[in-house]
């Protein structure tokens, strides 16, 4: 593990940071400096009060993003990539891998959690009527209708939908963005819901699922924070804490 830490000061200048009360940020540095190399800490409790500071200290940083909290009682620096860049030589991956697997990196090279998505129903049981001769009947793809300014982005009724529900807010500018666009280009796509949805993902715009996911991640990491802080009244003990 490095003993030297770096800190992006585009986030140390961000109003989220400057707003937040002293103590707050001095416990944000000294969690900084006792992460292992993937940015984890398995004893904040201790820290927190090592340090002197206050369990709102530590609600605060989660509730302002700057951590996220895990089950097993462990944090992680939501913007450690965008603080730290290590040599492969001197890297050493984190002990947590079951709290790292559940994470993704954004754009901004911020951690964030990956939407959970549910199990799939196992499918009823359908007794299968007797066999009848096979007839050859070809599947007649679904229509596509133009759509756009210029009346040339075509999406079938299920895409376009599909598009109006995940992305209410901004689904017809980006139809409008590609029509323009493949009028001035002379551009042909096979499919224009696929360059619409990817145009959508790498501008960062969030799918309403995703943001529901985000906001439900924030609740349960609020829960898991009381409950850690009510272990720390209790005076419970913290896991063993890997020494660098």
């Amino acid at each position: 593990m490095a003993e030297k830490r770096m800190f992006a000061r585009s986030l140390i200048d961000s109003d989220a940071f400057l707003e937040m009360p002293l103590s707050a940020q001095a416990l944000y540095f000294h969690l900084n400096m006792r992460a292992d190399d993937d940015g984890f800490i398995n004893n904040p409790k201790r820290i927190t009060d090592y340090v002197g500071a206050a369990a709102d200290d530590l609600k605060l940083l989660l509730a302002k993003r700057f951590i996220i909290v895990f089950d097993s009682g462990v944090i992680v620096i939501r913007h450690w990539r965008m603080h730290n860049t290590l040599k492969s030589d001197r890297y050493h991956p984190t002990n947590y891998q079951a709290e790292f697997a559940t994470l993704c990196l954004e754009e901004n090279k911020a951690y964030s959690e990956r939407p959970q998505t549910p199990p799939a129903a196992e499918p009823a049981r359908v007794e299968k009527p007797a066999a009848r001769p096979a007839q050859k009947s070809a599947a007649k793809p679904p229509e596509k209708k133009p759509y756009g300014e210029m009346h040339n982005v075509m999406l079938t009724d299920e895409e376009l939908e599909k598009l109006r529900h995940d992305y209410p807010a901004h689904f017809a500018e980006y139809i409008q963005r590609l029509s323009l666009h493949i009028d001035a280009k002379g551009a042909r796509y096979k499919s224009h819901y696929a360059v619409i949805r990817k145009w959508l993902i790498a501008d960062g715009v969030k799918a309403e699922s995703e943001k529901r996911a985000s906001l439900s991640g924030q609740r349960n990491d609020l829960a898991r924070v009381e409950k850690m802080l009510a272990a720390m009244k209790r005076g419970a003990p913290d896991a063993d804490h890997v020494s660098p």
